[in-house]
């Protein structure tokens, strides 16, 4: 009788308090870490990471120092040439209203390229972290994705360079310097992309 009553005990207990599988316990265990494991990120990840952010940071500094110390007095000096410009031109000099349109046309293209070098500083720094961002779905060998991004931001701060050195030092050294960071800038954007491409041909094959 008694035997009979932790038998029926013996089998309440289990139903209540079910008993897992040790062979499924193990699958679980020896699963959840593949579960949990993440990709290590690229070098390229922090490169372009570091390298945008720094573009970003030296952007705004160019940005600050500009605004606060030259573009009040730049714009102030092209007025001036301007108003002697007109002077000049409505009292009949003609070759001093002409130099002074000269001089207002120097201020013009100085003004415009310090405002691109910004501009570009920004442009690239972002670039830069889009692609940082999104790195793991380039689908290219460490070796091309490292390369593309310090051409790449070696690009992005040189262009900045080369336009300043334009007006203000020599026209054609700062064109050669453009010249050269934008088919670098060109070339590390088309690694990038054909990356890309091969990643979302790679991605639909998986999906079938």
């Amino acid at each position: 009788m008694f035997g009979f009553i932790r038998f029926v005990l013996r089998k309440i207990n289990r139903a209540c308090h079910p008993q897992k599988k040790p062979g499924l316990t193990n699958q679980i265990k020896s699963r959840q870490p593949t579960r949990l494991e993440k990709e290590k990120p690229s070098p390229a990840y922090h490169i372009l990471l570091n390298g945008g952010l720094a573009l970003l940071l030296l952007g705004m500094f160019y940005g600050g120092i500009y605004g606060a110390f030259f573009l009040d007095n730049l714009t102030q000096e092209r007025s001036d040439h301007l108003r002697f410009a007109i002077i000049y031109a409505t009292r009949g000099l003609e070759e001093e209203a002409e130099q002074s349109f000269e001089e207002m046309a120097v201020l013009d293209e100085v003004l415009e390229m310090f405002g691109s070098g910004h501009a570009h500083l920004n442009l690239f720094g972002l670039i830069a972290l889009a692609l940082a961002y999104n790195v793991h779905k380039i689908r290219l060998d460490d070796k091309w994705r490292i390369i593309a991004s310090i051409v790449l931001l070696a690009g992005g701060l040189l262009f900045p360079i080369g336009l300043i050195l334009q007006p203000l030092v020599n026209k054609t050294l700062g064109t050669v310097v453009n010249i050269l960071s934008g088919i670098g800038i060109m070339t590390s954007i088309t690694i990038y992309l054909w990356g890309a491409a091969k990643y979302a041909s790679w991605e639909r094959k998986k999906g079938k």
